[in-house]
């Protein structure tokens, strides 16, 4: 015969994510150092170990995906604005937003698959609006004498932030209606960061803020 395959089939279910890669490593392992005779080839193969693979490649594609995307937010609003604590004040939010989406994955045992390859990248593109939204109010309202700029950026802007996240939530956690479960948490872990970066643009950003020109402002009352 030209060639013979043999098949080799076992039951994973149960197996925990990171025993099942063991399991695969393993298999890869004796492929690599069987002793065969020349012109047989022995690999692994099937959709579990393909799927393994794809894991593989997801997750080192993963960061840098996240790391080419947050570099080119950051580039973007340092150049425009060309301030560094504003900067830090505006990028802060989306940074808390994926971290804490990060830390909420590992509660709820997501797994970054090929499906939430590039979720990180999508909330640092949504999740910087809400802070650049409310530095800049606050940067015009301090320009223009308001003694109290970070209380007026809040009221002027924080209603359409707290809007534009929640339909922007809402419109993933609609994925939730979908059957498959790599869906469900697409949905629900954007939605997640969407709150997280939403959140920390209402509680961290005007804290920095305080704390970079909290001096300009008690001068400028005085």
């Amino acid at each position: 015969y030209s060639m013979t395959l043999i098949q080799l089939k076992g039951n994973f279910g149960g197996v925990r994510p990171d025993e099942f890669g063991a399991i695969m490593h393993y298999f890869e392992e004796q492929a690599k150092n069987a002793d065969v005779p020349p012109g047989v080839e022995v690999r692994p193969a099937g959709d579990l170990y393909l799927n393994y693979v794809l894991d593989n490649l997801t997750n080192q594609e993963l960061g840098k995906i996240s790391t080419y995307g947050s570099i080119l937010v950051l580039l973007v609003v340092v150049v425009l604005f060309r301030r560094p604590l504003v900067s830090i004040a505006m990028i802060l939010p989306m940074f808390l937003g994926a971290l804490w989406t990060v830390g909420y994955m590992g509660l709820a045992g997501i797994p970054f698959t090929q499906t939430l390859a590039g979720v990180i990248s999508m909330i640092v593109g949504l999740g910087v609006d809400y802070g650049m939204h409310l530095t800049h109010r606050f940067l015009e309202e301090f320009r223009e004498g308001n003694p109290h700029p970070i209380i007026s950026a809040l009221e002027g802007v924080g209603p359409g932030i707290l809007v534009g996240g929640l339909t922007t939530a809402g419109g993933f956690l609609a994925l939730l209606s979908g059957e498959l479960t790599a869906i469900h948490d697409f949905g629900k872990t954007l939605a997640i960061g969407i709150f997280a970066s939403m959140f920390a643009a209402f509680t961290v950003t005007p804290a920095l803020l305080q704390l970079f020109y909290g001096e300009k402002m008690r001068g400028e009352e005085k």
